[in-house]
């Protein structure tokens, strides 16, 4: 989980989800983004910058 360090902490912006439900894009104050998907049942993480 180190790659998640840089977000601990951080302040929320926004929390954007799509209309189908299957992604969430969370955006932190240090201009990070956080999207979680939902593939073939399982839930997928990429945080830009990583």
């Amino acid at each position: 989980m180190a790659k998640y360090d840089g977000i601990i902490g951080q302040e929320v912006l926004a929390i954007d989800e799509k209309e189908d439900k299957t992604e969430l894009t969370i955006i932190f104050k240090d201009n990070r983004y956080l999207f979680i998907r939902v593939r073939d049942g399982k839930l997928e993480t990429e945080s830009i910058p990583e």
